[in-house]
């Protein structure tokens, strides 16, 4: 009985990490860097001309 819990414990973080990975790569896929940097660039610029001077968040 014992070893039956482990071997499902075990099975089952086995499968988390699986899962883990493979959204990870998905992400990585959907979300480039070249189109993180132009959202971080055009977010802080439109920031920046709504107070007339940069944020401090920026």
């Amino acid at each position: 009985m014992v070893a039956e819990l482990r071997a499902r414990v075990l099975l089952g973080l086995a499968l988390v990490f699986l899962v883990t990975i493979i959204a990870m790569f998905a992400l990585s896929m959907a979300m480039r860097p070249d189109r993180w940097s132009e959202r971080t660039h055009s977010g802080s610029r439109l920031r920046a001309t709504r107070s007339g001077a940069v944020s401090p968040a920026a």
